[in-house]
C-alpha cells in the first residue's frame, strides 16, 4: 500500500473505511477550503470535516438505516488540539484530507492495513502538523448494529 501511495500522481490523500461513505461534494468542498487555509495558515496540511453516525442494519444484502445523528458537531472551525482525541475517536479517518507530501514520510512507520492504524498514525501527524475543522457533516461513519452475513461490519 505505501508504495502505491508513494507512485500515486495526487497531490492529497484520503482514508476511506469500507462501509463509511461520503457526501458527493466532499473532495471538492474539503480541497477548496485547504487551499484557502493554507494561503493563510501554512502549518495546516490537513482537513477534516463535521462527521455524521449512522446506525444501520445489513440484511439480506440490504443496509437499513435506522437513525443518523450527529458525530462530532462541538468541534469549531479551526485547528484540531490534542485534547479533542485524547478520550474520544472525534476524528474519523474518513472524514480527513491530507496533503500528500505532508504523510509521506511518516506514514511509513505506521501499519496500514491494522484497523487499529488511524489513531497513531493522527496522533503522530498531529504532532508535526496542523488539521483544520470545516464545520460541515460531508462524511458519514456507518456503525452495523448487527448483520447477517459472514464477514460483519
Amino acid at each position: 500500500i505505501f508504495n502505491a501511495i508513494k507512485m500515486s500522481e495526487s497531490n492529497y490523500l484520503c482514508f476511506m473505511d469500507d462501509d463509511d461513505s461520503w457526501a458527493p461534494e466532499y473532495v471538492s468542498r474539503l480541497l477548496s477550503v485547504l487551499a484557502n487555509i493554507q494561503s493563510t495558515y501554512s502549518s495546516v496540511n490537513a482537513i477534516a470535516c463535521h462527521t455524521n453516525k449512522v446506525a444501520e442494519i445489513a440484511e439480506n444484502n440490504r443496509i437499513i438505516i435506522n437513525s443518523t445523528q450527529p458525530w462530532n458537531h462541538y468541534l469549531n472551525a479551526g485547528p484540531v488540539s490534542f485534547d479533542v482525541i485524547y478520550y474520544r475517536n472525534s476524528i474519523p479517518l474518513s472524514s480527513c484530507l491530507f496533503d500528500k507530501n505532508s504523510v509521506i514520510d511518516m506514514i511509513e512507520s505506521h501499519k496500514l492495513s491494522s484497523p487499529a492504524f488511524f489513531w497513531p498514525f493522527f496522533i503522530h501527524y498531529l504532532a508535526e502538523n496542523d488539521v483544520w475543522i470545516l464545520p460541515e457533516a460531508l462524511a458519514f461513519y456507518h456503525f452495523r448494529e448487527n448483520d447477517d452475513f459472514e464477514f460483519g461490519n
